[in-house]
């Protein structure tokens, strides 16, 4: 997977930083300096690698991701990692899509006691599919039908990105005040994979929460159809308002116990009892084992059970509003094989 070009990012100053924190002062984007009058507000939650508060900022409401700093580090590594953050910061400028929660920039915050990385990202105000479900219970089948497109939309743009996000499940897509979906924390995306090496104590997690987690991450490396995989975990959770693979949590199995028999295993996540056929074809379509044998996003977009939930939809596809000039230039490798007729 390509990292964006060095040239898209700010350019590394001739002489390296003398001490972390002064090779933390690369942060303090210029364009940024508007953020530098914030309020924290309460803790909204924790993301893949780090706390995520409510904000005030000239009386907009945001998101902001505390992201600590090592200062330990020797000014050589530290020097390094400023590089990478900043490649990864024009990562985030460039996801500008309706189904991705968008950046807003990112402050340094200073000081020897609590250094962090400040990152502005658009408040959504419903939370996210795993709260609402553990809050009022499963979704209809219309909503499903709703959030899967939208989810697929924003891994269509992803991908066609270069893109892999890695980390598909309802805890990582949120909803804003119309109802939409939108996909969230990229601490686990494979762009942003490198960040985890500046935060103290990394991430949290696995990539990719078990029971989401493709088959083939373990033995391989994750790719686009591994989103796929972990979409078709996100549409059982929507429907049972549970995660996946309740067989195995039944059995109270460790979590190396789990991945040994997801990875290892010939079945896939056992299917809800109670779903249209059209849901059960789009499930048997994504849950395949052979990761070469899944559809990519813009092939599962041409499936009736979610080419339905199109209708009276604000169009998001990769092509229309709001898509980049890299996105379409990546055409050829973010396609699919399959042909144009819709699956079904």
């Amino acid at each position: 997977m390509a990292s964006p070009s060095t040239d898209e990012c700010c350019s590394p100053p001739a002489m390296i930083a003398q001490s972390p924190g002064g090779a933390y002062e690369r942060l303090d984007l210029e364009e940024n300096s508007r953020l530098r009058n914030w309020k924290q507000g309460e803790s909204l939650g924790r993301g893949a690698y780090g706390e995520v508060y409510k904000a005030m900022v000239s009386g907009r409401f945001m998101a902001v991701k505390k992201i600590p700093l090592d200062l330990s580090l020797n000014p050589s590594a530290a020097e390094k990692e400023i590089n990478i953050l900043l490649v990864e910061i024009n990562t985030l400028k460039r996801l500008k899509h309706p189904r991705i929660v968008r950046y807003h920039g990112c402050i340094h915050q200073h000081g020897e006691d609590d250094p962090a990385l400040l990152i502005f990202l658009e408040f959504m105000p419903s939370g996210s599919i795993k709260a609402v479900l553990n809050k009022f219970g499963p979704y209809g089948i219309g909503l499903v039908r709703k959030y899967t497109r939208q989810i697929l939309e924003g891994l269509e743009f992803l991908h066609g990105e270069k893109i892999v996000h890695r980390d598909v499940k309802g805890a990582n897509i949120l909803i804003d005040a119309e109802g939409d979906a939108k996909l969230a924390d990229f601490g686990a995306c494979k762009e942003m994979e490198a960040l985890q090496s500046t935060c103290t104590g990394g991430l949290k997690s696995i990539h990719g929460s078990v029971y989401w987690m493709a088959p083939e991450v373990m033995k391989y490396k994750a790719g686009r159809r591994s989103d796929i995989w972990s979409l078709g975990c996100t549409v059982i959770e929507m429907i049972n308002a549970d995660a996946p693979w309740a067989n195995l949590r039944e059995e109270k199995l460790s979590v190396t116990a789990t991945l040994k028999r997801i990875v290892e295993g010939d079945d896939a996540p056992p299917l809800p009892e109670k779903m249209p056929s059209d849901c059960r074809s789009f499930l048997e379509r994504v849950l395949v084992r052979d990761h070469t044998k899944r559809p990519y996003a813009d092939y599962l977009l041409k499936h009736r059970f979610v080419a339905a939930a199109q209708d009276g939809a604000t169009p998001a596809r990769r092509h229309g509003p709001g898509a980049s000039p890299a996105a379409k230039a990546t055409e050829a490798w973010g396609s699919s094989p399959n042909s144009a007729p819709a699956p079904a």
